[in-house]
C-alpha cells in the first residue's frame, strides 16, 4: 500500500470525527439553553 491509497481513508476519518464533534457540540449547547431557558413574558404556550 502506498501513501496515495491511505489518504483517502485517513481524510474520511478526520471528516467524520470532525462532523460528530459539531453534532455534539450542538447538541450540548442546546442542552444548556433548555437548561436555562426563561420563559418569555406574556409566553402562555404551556398555559392549560
Amino acid at each position: 500500500m502506498n501513501l496515495s491509497d491511505e489518504m483517502p481513508t485517513k481524510l474520511n476519518i478526520e471528516l467524520h470525527q470532525d462532523a460528530r464533534d459539531a453534532v455534539l457540540k450542538a447538541l450540548w449547547i442546546r442542552q444548556v439553553q433548555l437548561c436555562f431557558a426563561v420563559p418569555h413574558v406574556g409566553d402562555d404556550r404551556d398555559a392549560p
